[in-house]
């Protein structure tokens, strides 16, 4: 971890897997507020903090193949989309968060004792940079790789499939991993690289989707890797046969925008990709107004965040009462699944969302309006989908709604991004 610090502040790392692994180490981390990214004491919060876990129980790991993930809450999820893919046998969970810990009392001071001196240098270190939040996460990283070395049984090379590489640990952990001979598979989520993953160092690399292979080779530099394939989403395996054999004509004439509830994460303060998604939702939301006023066959339907749920509907209401004034409109089903409603409206507009990308694995019509300076990439074929403005995206809009889905596909030279179904 010292050599890290160093390789930071002086830019001295000598090597290509070392600049993707301090690139990456001390990117914005997801597990603190915007707010708190700029608190001079963050750091010294973060380890006090850790005074006072509760103790963990360590276990050890008992198969060969490992599925590594932030949470054990996906689980079940990462288990099926493996096996989806025919990657057979039995899979131990081993998950960063519950490795930040102590067995005892005695281990936890101990730690906590032989890890100040970086944490001092981290605390010291941040005081010169805005964003503190990497730094904070340095001694969990320590914690996790200490305690890896507990669980993992004596001469036993494992096969570890990451997931949710966007976490800090991710490149410092694999790395380890690495040097003890350990084989690592990392696997992408539906993002693009270029927001939170554009720094991957790993034995095998697993897209899901095409527009990832165009990543890739765009940012040679700060991805390595030995053997690459492209699966597909993390969630296909409930849904893929669900649209075989479907038609079109149940969504016609329907157009759905799928929201990130930027209202509700404003409010709870969480981080951000540097851009006022609230403006741009409203871009949007007030372009599909203007477009289903000019066209009285169209529809809007609005598909709700996970968070808008939570957060009720006469909250709702109000929110998108203000911004479409007295447009008719009408919800998802909230008690149904994205994924399974994609074929409820012939068009979806939307964000850089998980759902907006499967859909177009699928095979059905969609828009993004990026609103971002990292997506999408200069020259990549996921850019004729792409409005930069409002008068790009009104056009983009009423030009896909004149297209079959072939000729949507076809016409924008994305037939590759489409796999999870024959579009005939």
């Amino acid at each position: 971890m010292y050599k890290l610090l160093f390789y930071k502040v002086f830019s001295a790392a000598q090597t290509k897997r070392n600049q993707i692994i301090v690139n990456h180490t001390f990117g914005r981390s997801f597990k603190f507020g915007k707010r708190d990214a700029s608190r001079p004491l963050l750091v010294l919060r973060n380890y006090i903090k850790l005074f006072f876990k509760p103790p963990i129980k360590l276990e050890k790991i008992t198969s060969k193949n490992v599925i590594f993930d932030v949470s054990s809450s996906s689980y079940e999820l990462r288990k099926k989309y493996l096996k989806f893919y025919q990657q057979d046998g039995v899979f131990s969970g081993v998950f960063s968060e519950e490795l930040i810990g102590f067995e005892t009392n005695i281990q936890k001071f101990v730690t906590l004792f032989k890890f100040c001196p970086v944490v001092i240098i981290s605390f010291i270190t941040s005081l010169f940079y805005k964003d503190k939040t990497s730094f904070a996460e340095l001694i969990n990283h320590l914690i996790i790789k200490q305690n890896l070395k507990k669980i993992i049984p004596n001469d036993t090379k494992l096969n570890v499939y990451f997931f949710s590489i966007y976490d800090l640990s991710s490149n410092y952990i694999s790395h380890h991993l690495m040097k003890k001979g350990h084989y690592i598979t990392k696997i992408l989520s539906m993002a693009p690289l270029s927001l939170w993953n554009k720094n991957i160092s790993t034995n095998s690399l697993i897209l899901t989707g095409g527009y990832q292979k165009e990543e890739v080779d765009y940012q040679k530099d700060t991805i390595e890797y030995d053997d690459l394939a492209i699966w597909g989403p993390e969630k296909i395996y409930e849904y893929h046969s669900a649209y075989q054999n479907i038609t079109f004509e149940k969504g016609r004439n329907k157009i759905g925008f799928y929201s990130t509830a930027s209202y509700v994460r404003a409010q709870l303060d969480h981080i951000d990709q540097g851009v006022d998604m609230m403006a741009a939702e409203k871009t949007v939301l007030k372009s599909l107004k203007a477009i289903i006023e000019s066209h009285p066959a169209y529809e809007l339907i609005i598909f709700l965040h996970p968070k808008e749920r939570k957060l009720g509907m006469e909250a709702v209401n109000k929110h998108y009462n203000q911004v479409l004034g007295n447009l008719k409109f009408s919800y998802n089903n909230p008690n149904q699944p994205s994924h399974f409603t994609f074929d409820e409206v012939e068009l979806a507009v939307a964000f850089n969302t998980s759902l907006i990308h499967e859909r177009i694995y699928m095979g059905f019509k969609s828009i993004l309006f990026p609103n971002n300076a990292l997506f999408p990439l200069p020259n990549t074929k996921i850019k004729s989908i792409c409005a930069e403005n409002e008068i790009e995206l009104k056009q983009l809009i009423l030009k896909s709604m004149e297209l079959t889905e072939q000729e949507f596909f076809i016409q924008n030279k994305i037939e590759e991004y489409s796999k999870g179904r024959d579009l005939g």
